[in-house]
């Protein structure tokens, strides 16, 4: 007889130290922003019950929950009516979600051997209307929920704002050097991501001339020589932290002319952006600049690019830079008053043989 299997502990897939009861707290406010009688998103729509079942909302709406295998293919569904929260997903997946990525959440599971989401749903609003959100038009009305962060989304956007840009500082210090490709340059970043438990959604690497030629860079076999610019859209939890970062090698540690006019224009255009952001003016028709919305402005001028992921801090008229790098040298621009760090250049003096001095 074989001995019994030790108990399983489920480990939570983010990073930002929550505990089961703000990760149940949280829930429970956002399932009322959906469904709460007189003013969730629900009523507004006419709508009996709701079915969350996208990945970026599944995310939102559980904490960070995972619901996917393939990164395009979802296996699990949240349900909201006026009475219930049901979790429906396949006999095979069901184990998982429950277990690692909805420890603790208040939910009822119904397990099917066949995925069909819209059949079952429809069975348990028994008649009632229901909207689902692989109609855009219910996606596009779970945005604004989406987009108002609530503190646990803030603390773990936090860190993986944190967690990105420590990838691209690290990366950019100890491994960008001349005579790497721009996929050495770009798998150095993936391995790093996926050892912080970090989706690569977006991964850019230009070196040299691609830099001023194209303005979506692909990796390439293109060897570096003296600039590069590194971009990540790293997403955890359905969080997305997006940030750009320009390196220099040169042997007298001095950026050239056109360069440095060139960098010092776009982190102004960056840090007006930023400004206008903290001072947000609406006109008819605009989409709404709220408290607590995460934005990530990306001017660029041909040869150099500018951007961070921020924050729109509660109480209005400051922004919190979640990619922010104290150790990242910095471009300042004073805009009404208010002095906006944005990143600049990081110049790293190399011999002839690209190797980096010592400072």
């Amino acid at each position: 007889m074989q001995p019994p299997s030790p108990p399983y502990h489920a480990p939570f897939n983010d990073l930002a130290g929550s505990d089961v009861h703000e990760r149940q707290a949280d829930f429970v406010l956002k399932v009322e922003q959906v469904y709460e009688p007189k003013r969730g998103l629900l009523v507004k729509l006419n709508a009996d019950a709701g079915v969350l079942s996208l990945a970026h909302n599944f995310a939102w709406i559980t904490g960070g929950g995972r619901n996917h295998i393939f990164q395009a293919t979802e296996v699990g569904s949240i349900y909201i009516d006026a009475t219930r929260v049901v979790l429906i997903t396949n006999n095979i997946e069901g184990h998982r979600l429950q277990l690692e990525e909805l420890s603790g959440l208040d939910l009822e599971v119904l397990r099917h051997a066949h995925l069909f989401v819209q059949a079952v749903a429809t069975s348990i609003a028994n008649g009632s209307s229901v909207q689902f959100d692989t109609d855009g038009s219910f996606d596009n009305a779970l945005a604004p929920l989406r987009q108002a962060l609530t503190p646990l989304d803030i603390r773990r956007f936090r860190q993986l704002g944190h967690d990105c840009s420590s990838i691209l500082s690290h990366v950019s210090r100890t491994h960008v050097r001349p005579g790497l490709t721009e996929w050495a340059i770009g798998a150095a970043i993936s391995q790093a991501c996926v050892a912080r438990g970090i989706d690569v959604v977006v991964l850019l690497v230009a070196a040299d001339d691609r830099v001023h030629a194209i303005r979506h860079p692909l990796p390439t076999t293109n060897v570096l020589r003296h600039k590069a610019m590194l971009v990540l859209c790293g997403r955890r939890g359905g969080l997305i932290a997006s940030l750009t970062r320009m390196v220099y090698f040169s042997q007298d540690t001095r950026i050239p002319d056109d360069l440095r006019k060139r960098h010092d224009a776009v982190t102004f255009v960056d840090a007006a952006a930023l400004a206008a952001t903290a001072a947000p003016l609406a006109t008819s028709g605009d989409d709404g600049i709220a408290p607590n919305q995460a934005f990530a402005w990306n001017p660029s001028i041909a040869g150099t690019k500018s951007e961070d992921t921020v924050l729109l801090v509660e109480g209005g008229g400051r922004i919190e830079v979640l990619t922010a790098d104290g150790d990242w040298p910095q471009v300042r621009h004073t805009m009404g008053g208010i002095t906006y760090s944005r990143p600049d250049v990081l110049d790293i003096q190399v011999d002839a043989a690209g190797n980096p001095l010592p400072k």
